[in-house]
């Protein structure tokens, strides 16, 4: 029988660089205090409001806004200076904000404007850190061991979906909101150790031909053309295009889900602990997911297990919102988190599969941005319809147009088409990249 180490060296072989090992762990423990602030941010507003799903979509809005703000100009960053140092600095920001919720709290001067002014700063850390954490992956592993690697990054995101809810619903529901934070600030800390503790620096050729002497302030004051360069380079692409397209309606129209929870939960009678037990399902579903992604070996596995991801993304949330017990509830949740992050993995592997390394960072920050732009104005939206209207109507609708959307794309785009029928791009141009 193979020992716990072969089973993790055959499986897992991005694991065995120690660069990646080192960011797989900042990974995991920084996305484990970003999904226990949105635990605690979550509940905090939804009670200081009275009830209001509207507020809670103002939260959400505000953690994900800077994914259009700030990581367009993190993603340029990663591209023209170190992006270790860019992970760095980011996370140190995400230290510093979550403190001072902590000391908002303490001090008993919390109002829900604090609360959605610190997401929003936290939230801008976190962007600043996901296209560096992203375009890193390709430059500490091997070519063959990408979609390994990239599926492991989202196991990491979506195990600390466990993690940090986990111990931050215990918290929450015994010695109150102020420990959540405290937990998340001292998991962002152990994340920064592991990337001091990288081997990894840019290589001094590519970093001069990247940056040409340039500082990051230059960097930043030409941020413009730099973006719309990668623009350029995305609308060349049709095969990007695509990918992008895809992942902001999915983002939309199935992840958008975060100012509806609190209300489902009390719809279904429940209180703090079915809110942290759903988001903990949603991490599990999540695990199980990316587990599979990072084990798929031939395009056929790739093909036939998108087709099942992008469908799924659309049942999970039409179970959440059909559901009439909170046992179905959760179900609904492990299937959502299930689908939606396998779907996603396997989204962000196609375009790293593609893209040169030298547009990388603007090119993923791009497609984070319109992710997680989709996902902030429609948890806005969302949130303001869930108090005028059924918040169950609120959850299905939108899956079922995804649902329709994919359907659509089947048949009338043929990028989408060759990724779902032979889990690759096919055409002339990806034979020559990838």
């Amino acid at each position: 029988m193979p020992s716990f180490t072969t089973i993790i060296d055959e499986r897992f072989p991005a694991l065995n660089q120690y660069d990646y090992r080192r960011l797989f762990i900042n990974g995991f423990f920084a996305y484990g205090a970003r999904w226990a602030d949105i635990l605690a941010r979550g509940w905090l507003v939804f009670e200081l409001s009275g009830n209001s799903a509207t507020a809670v979509g103002w939260v959400a809005f505000a953690s994900f806004l800077p994914a259009i703000v700030v990581g367009p100009i993190a993603g340029v960053l990663a591209d023209h200076i170190d992006r270790r140092k860019v992970l760095i600095y980011g996370t140190l920001g995400g230290v510093i904000f979550t403190l001072l919720q902590v000391v908002v709290i303490v001090t008993d001067i919390v109002q829900v404007w604090h609360v959605i002014l610190l997401g929003f700063l936290s939230g801008a850390a976190q962007s600043t850190t996901i296209s560096a954490r992203q375009s890193l992956i390709a430059n500490v592993v091997k070519k063959e061991q990408l979609m390994n690697a990239v599926a492991l990054t989202a196991l990491a995101r979506h195990g600390s979906r466990i993690f940090g809810p986990l111990i931050g619903t215990v918290l929450l529901a015994t010695v109150g909101v102020a420990p959540v934070f405290v937990l998340s600030t001292a998991l962002l800390l152990i994340g920064l150790v592991e990337l001091i503790r990288m081997d990894y620096r840019m290589d001094p050729e590519a970093k001069n031909k990247l940056s040409m002497g340039i500082s990051a302030g230059a960097v930043i004051s030409n941020v413009k053309n730099e973006l719309l360069s990668g623009v350029r380079y995305i609308r060349k692409d049709s095969r990007i295009l695509t990918i992008v397209w895809i992942v902001a309606a999915h983002c939309g129209l199935t992840m958008s889900i975060d100012a509806l929870l609190p209300t489902r939960v009390t719809d279904l009678n429940g209180e703090e602990d079915l809110f942290g037990i759903a988001l903990i399902s949603i991490g599990i579903g999540s695990v199980i997911g990316t587990i599979i992604i990072s084990q798929l070996s031939s395009d056929s596995q790739r093909a036939w297990t998108f087709r099942i991801m992008a469908i799924g993304s659309g049942i999970g949330p039409v179970i959440l919102g059909g559901a009439g017990t909170p046992m179905m509830f959760i179900v609904g949740a492990l299937i959502a988190g299930f689908a939606q992050s396998a779907f996603m993995a396997m989204t962000s592997t196609f375009v790293q599969e593609i893209v040169s390394d030298e547009f990388r960072g603007r090119v993923l920050s791009l497609y984070i941005m319109l992710a997680g732009g989709t996902m902030a104005f429609l948890n806005l939206g969302f949130g303001r319809v869930t108090d005028l209207f059924d918040v169950r109507v609120v959850f299905i609708f939108p899956a079922i147009l995804w649902l329709i959307i994919i359907g659509i794309a089947g048949f009338k785009s043929a990028e989408f088409k060759s990724l779902i029928l032979n889990g690759r791009f096919v055409n002339s141009d990806t034979e020559s990249i990838v």
